[in-house]
């Protein structure tokens, strides 16, 4: 007993030891950080102390980058804290932000400096934002505390964590792609009811899925998360559950919603289903798919790694089509899909297919062998990775291989990369380790080029280089050997290759007489050859029979052989059907070798031929041009014999003008309309010469044979020469020198070759082999005067901003251009613009974006890129209009079938007055239709639309109405952003997310509803803007969206000031939405406590403004105030109101009835005849057709004239100078009607008085006013020998009219209008009303008794009698002494100043 005892009392110790180090371990701090930035200095050396810290006060980046750094800490609680903006960057450029946890705050990526071992974190209070990534690796992770009042998690806010569970706030709206994905410690995860968005889970640990019962967006049915309408399936549990039959109804399965059911083998698929998502059933167990008629939409790897064996769909299907098991386009033009578990080790692909699409054959575990077919166009993004393929040879016809195409395909050993390939990207080829052959068939480096940019990455894996051979065409060793790209590979090899496109090829022999092998069948149909290397007899018969051997009517039209050698050996048919041959000789062209081949065209002779011999063109019927450059003697006669359409002879090697016999141009070879090239400066030789003097123009042409030596050969013509043929090879050195030659209109480059080399042209850039660089022809001045260009036909990409600000007006694209770059044309005067046969990419802005002149766009009708339909330019299967011409066309109708509105595509257009798109239209890129000045309506109400992409509207001065369709769910950034006209846009329900500056300088916008399901708003969304009113229906922050932001340079960071909204904007809120309380004209469920308006203010430049009014919807004020000056100007002079003649009027309209109207200083003020006890008078009129009707009582939104009196004949005490109040309160509220969309207006018969809540210009302010708009006079006019007082009569065209006042329009025939409407004459003059006031005549006597009135005069004289509204009643002739004047009604009356009462 006693050792149990001993036992136990041991136990005890040890537990207490136990405790004791573990609460000595524990180290927890509570700080204030009172300044934000300072929690280094207030922990200091204890960072890596504390475990656990709690903190207060405001935090920053500088001090986020101390916590992320505290190496022990295991709690961090903020619940007390706010987040705030500035300080340092806490990640790379990130910065913090007001009450968010922004961007990868808390990430701990691979190079993060991240080392806290948090395991629970408190946010703080305030945080309405969780950022993207902002906890992402963050594996420590296992609780985190998200209070109320966060509305959105970004996409993978927690990815990677190590959270067991989570509750999300009722206040959350939106939960971002992936920001639960891969936790799998996280089994449940319960849906608030305000939860309205999600994105993909990728959570294979997530089991259970619960929704709350008041959420109207999801439901859970038997387990799987689903829109409460059950037409969108988000989510299903992993479970043991092999098959699903879904839903009738259902239209969407969203992406990732199947990912890794490894056990699902059948899903039952509804009729009504429409889209399938990205990796929806990804690495599943499904084996057979059936596509009802209904799909359209599958994305990317939506089946990838599943072993599928059986792939049908339905009949009626018009977007997918299956064979043998294999996913198709209906088209058969894309290859979606290849199951992996296919048995073939072989596959042919269709001969119609132009693209495999991402992940097509991903993963397939037998495929050893494929076939594709020429016309083969694009490879997609891994469509190949992790296969068996052990060669790939790439058609010519391939022009795109996307990221990772043949990663850890382990088995491939031999890899043919096409000639005509333009964009390839990193990884390739990575993880290939077994690949001992890459084989490339372009003789210039492929450069990565996308856009005409070139670039550098790896394309093979490292472990590899010293092992592979590259093999390269002949003669391109040394250039492969001198890219960076390249000269990696340890072996670099030489081989023939035939670079076959189509009917066109380009052949390397490395040994002659093998031209046919090289060719093969390709020669079938050739028209166009390039040959590079030796040729002999044997190669000479295979171009002029073509495949056959009984085929002597070649069908080439083109023949290039500049940088081929004639080489003796072989033999060729000496003419059609002849027994004996000739032999080619070592650099001749030896007779007949071109005989009869009549449909050739173009022939460019070897550089190192020195002979042509006798009839070596003869019967070459269509021959246009041939070309030798070499030191050349024309020996023998008939050389050119029956070259019937001969046009252009070019023999221009400088060093040597050509000997040759007579009689070259013979039997119908008539020259005398062709033109002959000869050596610069040597035209007056050859036209001396007999043999060449018959040419109806000799030109001469500057024929480069060493680069860089273009300006040693034009001397001194290079100032003066105004127009120039230029061959050879340039580099930059070259074009250098062409840029110095000022007065050049005209460049013929059609033969030259652009070779890498020399100095750089510009800045630091250097010529590139068959590219027109950056700036090819200058960045500035240069060339100003050139107008006309022939590109060389050598060329294949034409650089950015290559033409930029040139005058050409005519530039003919080379028949070789594969790829035009950015802004290449920008603000190029060209009209018309033939697209070649080969370009299969241009640029944002090409053609010009700001300085887009192109009217009309052709078309090669071959390329397979693009198309053009009424001058327009689309993608060759119509789906996407990329650029819309300058062309002269007031409206445009998007034709049906469009799918794609290109980025760019209307940009700065000058005449389009309206646009309309199809249901078909399903996305428009950014910019689209940005600075189309004069577009005033767009329709997109029928399209399907999710994102309005940045600067899509920008700059659309004139647009007045745009409608949007019901799918928008972002809008970004600048999208509507100067548009100044604009009246009328409504936001759909479906919009999330409205970015940086989207409304501003909206300036005629009435009404904006920012509707309820926006969660997320950017800075600057008002700025400039003169809204009417903004219906903020939004969870959104109302305080950033009237934010500015702006780019410190100090700081080198964006630094955002709180703003109030503009003057006279009415702001309607909802009772929870959060609005400063020093912000006016704030509407909440109908009642606003203050509304104050003006109708000018002065902005930060110290210039005058207007802003404007427009109350959407009916509501309350209880109190309201709207202040006008009087009888002085705006620099503060005093005028006088009018006597005896009108002056000192203005216009008025207000919104509400005012309930006192009162001076600074006179007190308080009433119209007259208003009966109001204690108040000064002044005029308030109507404009009636019998005149100007006084009025008592300022109504809502009518017009008046009104005018305070100020005349020095009136007594002091009634003159009003200076600001006069009108406002109203009641605690119940004053009732403001909402703002007629058009205004109730006075007039007559002969003009309207139109009354306005917005400034309203005349044609006076730079001619962009309204016409015939009539605006009271601001100061003395001199008209028709008269003079006018301020404010007495409406000028036409002149002025402006503020808000809260009216102008006039003329009713008459315009012809006949007036220049001016005076406010005098019948009905409108002033009569008597400016003598109430007038001051009283001491030398007069007026009293009563009962009802007769007396009046004692010192003299005789006339006196007019008046009632209160100033109305004559009587005029009487009074006498000296005492008169008496009887018969006036009982009431108030005026005479010479007196007040009298008749009872």
């Amino acid at each position: 007993m006693k050792s149990i005892h001993l036992l136990y009392d041991k136990v005890w110790q040890v537990a207490f030891f136990v405790l004791l180090v573990t609460a000595s371990s524990v180290k927890a701090e509570t700080i204030h950080v009172a300044t934000a930035g300072t929690l280094p200095e207030l922990l200091g050396d204890r960072q890596n102390t504390v475990t656990e810290l709690t903190l207060t006060g405001e935090l920053n980046g500088t001090d986020f980058i101390f916590i992320r750094q505290m190496s022990a800490l295991t709690m961090l609680d903020m619940s007390g804290a706010q987040i705030v903006a500035g300080g340092d960057a806490y990640s790379g450029e990130y910065k913090t932000e007001n009450n968010k946890i922004t961007d990868g705050l808390f990430a701990k990526w691979g190079s993060s400096d991240l080392t806290m071992p948090v395991t629970k974190i408190v946010l703080p209070q305030g945080v309405t934002y969780i950022g993207n990534s902002a906890f992402s690796g963050l594996d420590t992770l296992t609780e985190i505390v998200i209070p109320e009042g966060v509305k959105e998690i970004g996409n993978n806010a927690f990815n990677i964590t190590g959270l067991t569970s989570v509750t999300l706030p009722v206040s959350l709206e939106v939960i971002g792609e992936d920001a639960f994905s891969q936790i799998w410690s996280l089994k449940s995860l319960h849906l608030p009811k305000n939860v309205r968005s999600i994105g993909s889970m990728f959570n294979h640990g997530i089991a259970e899925f619960t929704v709350d019962a008041d959420n109207v967006y999801f439901v859970v049915k038997d387990g799987v998360l689903y829109s409460k309408n059950l037409d969108c399936l988000y989510w299903v549990p992993q479970s043991e559950t092999t098959s699903y039959i879904l839903p009738d109804g259902l239209k969407r399965i969203s992406q990732r919603a199947f990912q890794f059911h490894r056990l699902v083998s059948t899903v039952e698929f509804p009729n009504s289903l429409e889209e399938i998502g990205e990796y929806a059933f990804l690495s599943c167990g499904l084996t057979s798919v059936y596509l009802p008629a209904s799909i359209s939409v599958i994305e990317n790897e939506a089946f990838g790694n599943c072993p599928i064996t059986s792939f049908t769909v339905a009949a009626g299907n018009t977007t997918f089509t299956a064979v043998d098991d294999v996913l198709f386009t209906k088209d058969m033009e894309e290859l979606l899909y290849y199951s992996k578990v296919l048995p073939s080790e072989t596959y042919v692909v269709p001969d119609a297919v132009k693209t495999i699409s991402a992940f097509a054959f991903s993963n397939q575990c037998n495929l050893k062998n494929i076939t594709f077919p020429e016309g083969l166009r694009k490879i997609g993004i891994r469509s190949f990775s992790e296969t068996k393929l052990e060669i790939v040879d790439i058609p010519n016809s391939c022009i795109e291989i996307g990221t990772g195409c043949f990663d850890k395909c382990v088995s491939l050993t031999k890899m043919v990369l096409p000639s005509n390939l333009q964009t390839f990207e990193l990884n390739m080829l990575y993880s290939c380790t077994a690949l001992s052959e890459l084989h490339c068939k372009s003789p210039i480096p492929y450069k990565r080029y996308i856009g005409g940019n070139a670039g550098g990455g790896i394309i093979v894996p490292e472990s590899v280089f010293s092992l592979s051979k590259l093999y390269v065409p002949v003669g391109a060793s040394a250039a492969y050997r001198a890219d960076n790209l390249w000269n990696v590979f340890a072996t670099i090899e030489e081989e023939a290759v035939a670079a076959v496109s189509g009917t066109e090829a380009t052949v390397y022999l490395k040994d002659a007489g093998t031209l046919s092998v090289v060719l093969g069948n390709s020669v079938k149909s050739l028209q166009r050859l390039t040959v590079l290397g030796p040729v002999n007899g044997d190669d000479v018969q295979c171009f002029r029979r073509g495949v056959s051997v009984d085929n002597y009517t070649s069908e080439l039209q083109y023949l290039d052989l500049r940088k081929a050698t004639i080489v003796g050996g072989g033999a060729y048919d000496a003419y059609p059907g002849a027994v004996t041959t000739e032999e080619t000789k070592e650099n001749i062209v030896t007779k007949c070798m071109f005989q009869f081949m009549k449909s050739l065209e173009e022939v460019y002779l070897p550089e190192s031929a020195v002979t042509i011999e006798e009839r070596a063109f003869q019967g070459c019927e269509e021959l246009k041009k041939v070309v030798w450059n070499g030191v050349v003697t024309l020996k023998g006669t008939g050389i050119f014999d029956k070259c019937y359409s001969l046009k252009e002879v070019h023999c221009c090697n400088p060093t040597h003008s050509p000997l040759a016999d007579s009689n070259l141009f013979t039997d119908g070879t008539d020259v005398s309309k062709a033109t002959l090239y000869v050596p610069f400066n040597e035209k007056e030789t050859f036209q001396t010469l007999e043999q060449w003097k018959d040419f109806g123009e000799i030109r001469e042409e500057a024929y480069v044979d060493t680069p860089g030596t273009l300006s040693a050969l034009l001397g001194d013509r290079a100032v003066t020469e105004t127009e120039l043929v230029v061959s050879g090879r340039l580099n930059g050195t070259d074009i250098k020198a062409l840029q110095s030659m000022s007065a050049m209109t005209s460049l013929d480059m059609t033969d030259a070759y652009i070779v890498s080399g020399g100095e750089a042209y510009w800045n630091e850039q250097k010529t590139e082999d068959a590219v027109i660089g950056k700036y090819f022809f200058g960045s500035k001045g240069e060339l100003s005067n050139l107008v006309f260009v022939k590109l060389p036909n050598s060329v294949t990409h034409i650089g950015e901003m290559a033409f930029y600000q040139k005058k050409m007006v005519n530039v003919k694209l080379p028949d070789r251009l594969k790829g035009v770059g950015e802004q290449a044309f920008e603000n190029c005067p060209l009209t018309t613009v033939h697209i070649p046969a080969g370009v299969n990419y241009i640029a944002t802005g090409a053609f010009g974006a700001w300085g887009r002149l192109v009217k009309l766009f052709t078309v090669a009708e071959d390329n397979e890129t693009y198309k053009a339909e009424n001058g327009i330019l689309y993608t060759k299967d119509g789906k996407t209009l990329y650029i819309y011409p300058a062309a002269e066309n007031a409206e445009f109708k998007v034709p049906y079938g469009v799918e794609k509105i290109s980025y760019d595509a209307f940009l700065n257009h000058k005449y389009l007055l309206s646009v309309s798109l199809p249901a078909s239209v399903k996305s428009i890129g950014g910019r689209a239709f940005n600075n189309c000045q004069k577009l005033k309506s767009i329709d997109l109400s029928a399209t399907s639309i999710v994102d309005l992409e940045s600067g899509m509207f920008q700059g659309c001065y004139d647009l007045v109405s745009v409608s949007l369709p019901a799918t928008i769910q972002r809008i970004e950034s600048y999208c509507f952003s100067g548009c100044h006209n604009l009246r009328e846009l409504k936001l759909p329900e479906s919009v999330t997310f409205i970015g940086f500056d989207c409304f501003a300088s909206c300036v005629s916008l009435d009404e904006l509803i920012i509707p309820k399901n926006v969660i997320r708003v950017e800075a600057n969304l008002f700025n400039n803007a003169k809204i009417g009113s903004i219906i903020w229906d939004a969870f959104a922050d109302i305080k950033t969206a009237f934010s500015y932001s702006y780019w410190n340079n100090e700081l080198q960071q964006y630094m955002v000031e709180e703003h109030k909204p503009s003057a006279n904007i009415l702001v309607y809120v909802k009772k929870a939405t959060q609005v400063p309380t020093d912000w006016k004209n704030v509407i909440r469920d109908g009642m606003a406590e203050d509304i104050i308006l003006q109708d000018t203010i002065i902005n930060e430049y110290g210039n005058e403004e207007y802003p404007r009014f427009f109350a959407a919807r009916p509501f309350k004020a209880k109190s309201v105030r709207y202040v006008r000056t009087f009888n002085r100007t705006s620099n503060g002079t005093e005028y006088e109101s009018g006597r005896s003649s009108a002056g000192g009027w203005q216009t008025l309209v207000l919104p509400f009835t005012p309930t006192r109207i009162y001076h600074e200083t006179k007190g308080e003020l009433a119209p007259f005849n208003s009966g109001i006890s204690g108040t000064h008078p002044f005029w308030l009129r109507k404009v009636a057709d019998e005149g100007f009707i006084s009025e008592t009582v300022i109504q809502p939104n009518v017009p008046y004239i009104i005018a305070m009196p100020n005349h020095s004949s009136y007594d002091d005490e009634y003159n009003i100078v200076g600001e006069v109040v009108f406002s109203a309160e009641s605690a119940d509220g004053i009732d403001f009607p909402a703002t007629p969309r058009e205004l109730p207006m006075g007039g007559n018969s002969r003009f309207s008085l139109i009354p306005t809540y917005d400034v309203v210009y005349s044609t006076m302010y730079h001619g962009h006013g309204k016409e015939g708009v009539y605006c009271l006079n601001e100061s003395t006019e001199y008209l028709d020998g008269k003079t006018y007082n301020i404010g007495s009569l409406f000028k036409r065209d002149y002025g402006l009219a503020k808000p809260f006042s009216a102008y006039v329009m003329t009713k008459e025939v315009a012809a006949k209008a007036p220049l001016y409407y005076s406010i005098g004459g019948e009905g409108g003059e002033i009569t008597g009303l400016e003598e109430i006031m007038k001051k009283e005549d001491e030398s007069l006597k007026v009293y009563t008794i009962g009802n007769v009135l007396y009046i004692d005069s010192d003299s005789d004289r006339s006196i007019s009698i008046y009632d209160v509204t100033g109305r004559t009643v009587r005029v009487v002739e009074v006498r000296e002494g005492s008169n008496t004047v009887t018969g006036l009604s009982s009431g108030f009356y005026f005479l010479e100043g007196k007040k009298v009462a008749i009872k």
